[in-house]
């Protein structure tokens, strides 16, 4: 028996970063389910976050690892390599960091996220 995993992935700005942001679509009524249904999406993106109209959406990898508590100010290790730093703001499952860089919260493991007293040591 062959086994197949989806990937999970979530979507952001792909100019500001947000997971505030969508694709233009249309709904229809289900008369069996009571409900509206997702009948057609469009190209076209907005984001509520930046403002803009159509910035394009970027696609993120979620990964399966436990969640980890992060909070804005904490240290963190940059996964797969020896960087450390701020965490200055978090949108979702993106974490904003010191010098403009974006990475995904699933990427994290305990042992990336740091005391301060080991970050600055």
């Amino acid at each position: 028996m062959i086994s197949q995993t989806t990937k999970k992935v979530t979507y952001v700005c792909s100019l500001c970063g947000s997971t505030n942001c969508g694709l233009d679509a249309t709904a229809v009524w289900d008369s069996d389910a009571q409900e509206y249904v997702l009948n057609t999406t469009f190209d076209s993106s907005w984001c509520d976050e930046c403002g803009h109209d159509d910035p394009g959406l970027k696609e993120l990898a979620l990964t399966q690892k436990a969640p980890v508590s992060v909070v804005a100010g904490d240290y963190i290790r940059v996964p797969d390599s020896e960087r450390v730093v701020r965490v200055e703001r978090i949108d979702g499952t993106c974490l904003y960091l010191d010098g403009g860089a974006l990475i995904d919260a699933g990427e994290l493991s305990a042992d990336d996220v740091l005391l301060e007293s080991e970050a600055v040591s």
